[in-house]
């Protein structure tokens, strides 16, 4: 099975003022999916297991509903396709179709080695959902240019912020505050997936 979104609409809990708002807007974002096939939606709920294993199990199955956790977990629950973060690439093997996030070189390297469909690197600019330093366009280049596996640039992402991070050899991009706390979050994917789109022609 093939993961490699152009869009990753990152679900995290904490965009959401409580959990029924963010249980609300992952629906709405995975009734979406069968109108896209270049987007993928990532459920995630930083140190909240329980509150992940809830919107896991309200929504139904999906080649392109991830679920960012532990390979554990995953393998404990059932869950495929996953999202690991960086720390898990030490494992030795991965049994699940997944993607995952890096930040170096070598966790580029790992992540590759273990099957990675795609790898998300980041944050490019300041992220919108939470305080982080950016690494910057130059960067991105620089990994993507090292990468034999699509990378998804992540942190700050906006429409408008798509076509630098393409040109700096991104495959796609992830969004998490951009969609999650847009009043119109369909009109939001057009605007990603038109410019995504137009790019991939060039």
């Amino acid at each position: 099975m093939a993961l490699k979104p152009k869009l990753l609409m990152i679900g995290e809990r904490y965009t959401c003022s409580s959990t029924d708002e963010w249980i609300d807007r992952l629906r709405l974002l995975y009734s979406y999916l069968p109108d896209y096939p270049t987007i993928a939606l990532q459920i995630r709920a930083k140190g909240r297991p329980d509150l992940l294993f809830q919107a896991a199990s309200l929504l139904p199955s999906h080649p392109r509903l991830i679920v960012n956790t532990a390979l554990s977990d995953a393998r404990d629950k059932g869950w495929n396709p996953i999202h690991l973060p960086e720390s898990e690439l030490s494992a030795a093997s991965i049994d699940r179709v997944f993607g995952a996030s890096i930040h170096s070189q070598e966790s580029l390297d790992k992540g590759r080695n273990l099957g990675a469909q795609y790898l998300l690197y980041g944050p490019v600019f300041a992220p919108l959902s939470k305080d982080s330093h950016p690494v910057g366009l130059e960067a991105l280049r620089k990994i993507c240019a090292q990468s034999t596996v699509p990378i998804l640039a992540v942190g700050g992402i906006t429409p408008q912020k798509t076509v630098s991070v393409l040109q700096n050899g991104a495959y796609g991009v992830a969004s998490a505050g951009w969609i999650m706390r847009s009043r119109s979050p369909k009109d939001e994917i057009n605007r990603f997936v038109s410019i995504l789109t137009r790019k991939s022609a060039d």
